[in-house]
């Protein structure tokens, strides 16, 4: 029988050890741990300088505001002419940093910041404009478990106590030095303050004077061109105002003068863009050439003439653009001490990393060669779709290695081109990764991701999480490219094939179903599925008659719009116009002009005629880059999307179009039209005429008639142009012919003045 004296000893001595525990615990929890606040309470104020800087008010107000958030408890601000007292959280260079000689404070070169504790109070110091400002809200990040998500959107919880560590002794200092992202929503002052971005409100950014493709801005074309074309470019033997004649040496006096006044008229900033026109018609002059081949690389006699313009100027930086054809770096030419590279990476893949794609070959060559020239690198990276800016585009996974490879190839300031207009693809959740990444490559980018959804769709970003990971897990398995001007059609047979694209509809339903009593956040999980809904239009679209088509037949076997396609066209284009999308595309289409276009599509599409599935004959082939260059295109019945003219339309680079179509019998004809496209952007140009002929054997040909065009070939953005011809009378044929007279290479208005024009036609009707 156990004794009840011993039981009884038992449990007291467990209750001594529980009792000895208490103590122990809070014993270490009082030296281990400052409490800024408990149950709405605090000891604490922050104290900030007499003259204090921006930056320094800006970080008492972040860590102000967020403090009263958090733990409901209000943190006072006042100035170090305030007697010292045992609770203080200092912010800048306060006298309070006086009594601390016995400390190391670091020095900094960039935006680092030190955090440290000392006894009971919390110290902010930076030697940089901004340092204090960065270390604030990390601490606030770490600290108070604050996320900025967007300019809009914060996520905080409530705490009833808030501690932190008694020993903080955090130093940062970032990798890259100049860190911006060019997202719409990334530009708000706060969020770029929060996410340590240099950008200015409306996008530009801080300490630029010009930023890029500034030769129009040193010697204007509309000033010199017509009495001096020899300051311009020599293309095809003719002097163009596409970019300057870099060895002129009037032409690098008056960039050194105008560049001279606009410095003047910013005298502050230090960063000065002496770049090449957005074109590829640079100089060919003999002295030009020459320089370029002694070079290797066009980018010889571009750095030439930039580190003369340095020259005048030692006390600001140049900076130039290594950007398509100047982006292999010359042979022995090397960029003067403050001159800065800026290297652009527009032609490559997305869909894999730099540093192993073997299409990133000649990328990797030109990097590492600049690396070892300079140690001023600027890099341009590009992270969306630009022609389809709210289509799926499943890079994500490469943005971090990207980052990682260029940083260790010298490429210490990062611009990543994401999307200028108002919302595209997981704008925001893009904007946040990169700019997390930017400021630490080496982050935990999973987290980064999980955090961001779970914070920003609640219970329902679990499955946009299954939707992102098996679009990147498909499109890594199909092997398959990514690139920044390509279309949903692309990835028809990959990552939105008609499977996936049920899969993806399944978890966006039970995401928006999770989250269906939270109206704020059931909206962000609908513009999360925006791009599915584009992506199917577009698909269907392309498709046309074939299965998941635009078009179905009715009852009567008659080709009709499935009428599924235009309710998904009001939704898309509804919300986006409720988020407020500016743009579908990089350059043009708002959502309402997107949905304008394709009711016209759907106007004019499948009617029959005389010439429908007749065979085409092409004097010479149309391009294969566009469409595979299918001449049956021409007679289909199915009119060429407006918006999208990289399929259903035929190209013709350079040459005119002449097409044949004969009948089995003479055939009374009284109608005829071709539609034709201008984009002159993308070098694509309206014919100046488009004639018709007739024959009766194929061989001898008679005008039926000709048609000249009345538009303007200057015109911007997209239009489709028919060039048709009502006959007095109709006639009978067997054979007919179309022939263009066209601008065979692009005018010298243009940017690509005497390169290869396109034009490009779609349907050919005929009544």
């Amino acid at each position: 029988m156990q004794n009840p004296l011993t039981n009884l000893s038992g449990r007291l001595s467990a209750t001594m050890f529980v009792l000895m525990l208490i103590l122990v615990i809070s014993a270490c929890e009082k030296s281990g741990f400052l409490t800024l606040a408990r149950k709405q309470k605090t000891e604490y104020q922050i104290i900030i300088p007499v003259e204090a800087t921006r930056a320094d008010l800006k970080a008492a107000s972040y860590l102000q505001r967020y403090f009263e958030k958090t733990t409901e408890t209000h943190l006072p601000i006042i100035r170090d002419r305030a007697p010292d007292s045992e609770y203080e959280i200092s912010i800048g260079k306060t006298n309070r940093l006086a009594d601390l000689s016995n400390r190391d404070i670091p020095e900094f070169t960039s935006d680092g910041f030190y955090i440290f504790t000392e006894e009971k109070k919390v110290f902010f110091t930076s030697n940089s404009e901004k340092g204090v400002l960065y270390g604030a809200v990390s601490f606030i990040e770490k600290y108070l478990g604050v996320r900025l998500l967007s300019s809009e959107v914060d996520y905080w919880e409530s705490m009833k106590k808030l501690r932190i560590p008694d020993d903080i002794d955090w130093c940062e200092e970032p990798v890259i030095s100049f860190r911006s992202t060019h997202y719409r929503d990334t530009w708000d002052p706060m969020y770029a303050d929060w996410h340590k971005l240099h950008h200015l409100p409306g996008g530009g950014h801080p300490d630029w004077g010009y930023w890029c493709h500034s030769f129009n801005q040193l010697v204007s074309p509309d000033e010199y061109y017509e009495e001096h074309p020899e300051y311009f470019a020599e293309v095809n033997g003719n002097r163009v105002a596409t970019q300057l004649c870099l060895t002129n040496p009037d032409v690098l006096a008056i960039s050194v003068e105008n560049l001279r006044k606009a410095m003047e008229e910013k005298p502050d900033l230090t960063y000065w863009s002496v770049s090449q026109n957005d074109n590829v018609s640079y100089c060919q002059c003999e002295k030009c050439r020459a320089i370029d081949e002694e070079e290797g690389s066009p980018m010889g006699s571009l750095l030439k003439y930039v580190n003369a313009i340095a020259d005048s100027f030692p006390d600001k930086v140049i900076s130039t653009l290594s950007y398509q054809y100047t982006r292999r770096p010359p042979k022995t030419i090397k960029p003067r001490d403050n001159v800065n590279i800026m290297l652009c990476t527009i032609e490559l893949n997305r869909s894999r990393p730099i540093e192993t794609d073997p299409g990133a070959a000649s990328f990797r060559e030109d990097i590492e060669r600049w690396a070892e020239l300079t140690n001023d690198i600027l890099l341009w990276d590009y992270v969306i779709q630009f022609e389809n800016l709210v289509s799926p585009f499943p890079n994500l996974r490469v943005l971090q290695p990207n980052l990682q490879y260029l940083v260790e190839n010298h490429a210490d300031k990062h611009f990543q081109q994401g999307n200028r207009e108002v919302g595209g693809e997981f704008a925001e959740l893009r904007g946040y990764l990169i700019s997390k990444l930017l400021w630490n490559p080496y982050a935990d980018v999973q987290e980064l991701m999980d955090e961001f959804l779970t914070a920003y769709y609640g219970k329902a970003g679990k499955y946009i999480r299954k939707y992102i990971d098996k679009m990147h897990d498909e499109l890594e398995a199909s092997g398959s490219g990514l690139g920044i001007f390509g279309h949903p059609c692309d990835a028809q047979n990959t990552y939105l094939n008609p499977e996936l694209m049920e899969q993806y509809d399944i978890w966006f339903d039970k995401a928006e179903k999770v989250v269906k009593k939270d109206s704020v956040i059931l909206k962000r999980v609908k513009i999360a599925r925006l791009p599915l809904l584009y992506a199917k239009i577009e698909l269907a679209t392309r498709l046309g008659t074939a299965e998941g088509g635009m078009y179905i037949r009715d009852d009567k076997g008659q080709w009709i719009v499935n009428p599924d396609i235009p309710n998904m066209a009001e939704s898309l284009v509804g919300l986006a116009n409720v988020q407020g999308v500016t743009r579908f595309k990089e350059w043009h289409t708002t959502p309402d002009e997107y949905l304008s276009s394709l009711k016209k599509s759907w106007s004019t599409d499948m009617q029959d005629h005389l010439a429908l599935d007749k065979k085409i004959i092409l004097t010479s082939p149309a391009s294969k880059k566009y469409a595979g260059g299918n001449e049956s295109l021409l007679t289909d019945g199915l009119r060429g999307p407006l918006l999208t003219w990289t399929y259903n339309w035929l190209g013709f680079e350079g040459f005119e179009c002449e097409a044949v179509i004969s009948f089995d019998e003479m055939t009374e004809i009284e109608y005829l039209s071709s539609s034709w496209l201008q984009d002159q952007r993308s070098w694509i140009f309206l014919p100046d005429k488009v004639s018709y002929y007739s024959s009766e054997n194929g061989l001898d040909w008679t005008l039926i008639s000709e048609i000249e065009n009345t538009a303007d070939q200057q015109k911007g953005g997209v239009h489709v142009l028919d060039f048709s011809a009502v006959l007095e009378e109709s006639m009978k044929i067997k054979h007919l012919k179309l022939l263009t007279q066209s601008n065979i290479t692009c005018p010298n208005w243009h940017p690509g003045a005497g390169g290869p024009a396109w034009i490009f036609i779609d349907e050919w009707i005929i009544r």
